[in-house]
């Protein structure tokens, strides 16, 4: 088992420990509820995010150039795609009056899951755009 604490200290995080536990004895917490860390799997690389930007998202804006669709950035396809594709990994914040969807970021995939991201935006430019993305060279 992991235990996650601000110190190196196994005495100083023992108290900690007890510290939080007495304090939510206090204010009459009964259970715990104890949730198991997912495994570390590293974050995107650098190569994976030069390449979305550099060549994925290049090429896509590249074609919107050649059609006659000028103005949109990097970031507006950042942000388009991200919606289309990582919404579903978002959270939403409700205050009871409003509600907003806050997406995840990608610096904060997963390699695999940056892949799977990538792979989803190919498919879709030749699928709707009818362009073929180069392969990564990494």
């Amino acid at each position: 088992m992991n235990i996650y604490t601000n110190t190196n200290s196994i005495d100083q995080a023992v108290q900690q420990f007890k510290g939080m536990l007495l304090d939510a004895k206090s204010k009459g917490v009964t259970n715990l509820v104890y949730s198991k860390p997912k495994p570390y799997k590293p974050n995107r690389s650098n190569q994976q995010n030069k390449y979305l930007w550099g060549v994925v998202y290049k090429s896509i804006l590249d074609h919107f150039v050649l059609t006659g669709n000028y103005g949109y950035t990097s970031e507006d396809m950042h942000d388009f795609l991200k919606g289309r594709y990582l919404a579903h990994k978002g959270k939403v914040l409700d205050d009871g009056e409003n509600v907003m969807v806050v997406g995840v970021k990608t610096s904060r995939l997963n390699k695999e899951e940056f892949t799977e991201y990538i792979n989803n935006i190919k498919a879709w430019a030749l699928d709707k755009l009818g362009i073929q993305i180069p392969e990564s060279d990494v």
